[in-house]
């Protein structure tokens, strides 16, 4: 879930910045109090429980006379563990920031170093591509920025668990659990209770309202009937995921 603030709104954000590891003052309200005649924007992004698992920054600079301008995140997006999915919610609500304030330009400065030639090279490839081949470009970059902040490793994980997500790929151990028994199932196997116990919706209501709009998928298959029960027999040995909407998701492990 995404949340825009303003500078006077920011104490969580700033709060949750102060306890990353790697953070800085920029990516607080406190620079942008310091940048008088800037504009300044928070974006947080929560779980279904309202905790934040990430956070950006935004400057913004109109042009006089011209009724425009550009955003600007200095030092970039802070997220955790390597979490793909939240690193590419933050930049499409910057994204969508910038269409609605009518911006023509958004600009990403995550710490680099200028010998790392190979990678500013490929982010000025990425800038070069044309429209339907964004998907690469957030991909590519997404990777960088993880490996740069969390390590090779972590980046490899979150590269893997979304590829299980978005693109069909194979199971992955990276991607989010939740574990039911046979006694659990058959007290209650109604896939609204699944989704509320998973933490994919905040109730059974919740879950039921998704169902009831086609945004939960089971195995990759749409369900829209709010009565659907999961069987025992449905959960293979890699699980069985559980995907609401595009970007949250979970697998159930039977044991």
């Amino acid at each position: 879930m995404i949340e825009y603030v303003t500078i006077d709104q920011a104490a969580e954000l700033d709060a949750f910045v102060l306890r990353q590891p790697n953070c800085h003052f920029m990516q607080t309200s406190a620079w942008g109090r310091v940048k008088e005649g800037w504009g300044w924007t928070g974006i947080l992004c929560r779980d279904e429980k309202g905790e934040i698992i990430g956070s950006m920054a935004i400057l913004e600079h109109r042009i006089r006379h011209m009724h425009t301008g550009f955003l600007y995140a200095p030092r970039g997006p802070i997220f955790r563990d390597g979490d793909y999915a939240t690193l590419e919610a933050l930049v499409d609500a910057m994204r969508a920031l910038a269409e609605k304030r009518g911006d023509y330009m958004i600009r990403i400065d995550p710490m680099l170093e200028e010998t790392d030639t190979a990678f500013l090279d490929e982010v000025r490839r990425l800038g070069a591509l044309p429209g339907e081949q964004i998907n690469e470009a957030k991909r590519v970059l997404a990777f960088e920025v993880t490996k740069m902040i969390h390590g090779e490793a972590e980046a490899q994980k979150a590269a893997d668990a979304a590829l299980a997500l978005f693109a069909g790929g194979a199971a992955s151990q990276d991607v989010p659990t939740w574990e039911v028994n046979a006694a659990m199932l058959a007290e209650d196997n109604r896939l609204t209770t699944l989704l509320a116990s998973c933490g994919l919706c905040t109730s059974r209501g919740d879950a039921r309202k998704m169902v009831q709009q086609g945004a939960v998928l089971v195995a990759d298959q749409k369900v829209t009937d709010v009565d659907y029960r999961i069987d025992a027999s449905q959960i293979g040995p890699d699980g069985l995921m559980l995907r609401k909407g595009k970007k949250n998701y979970c697998r159930l492990i039977l044991k």
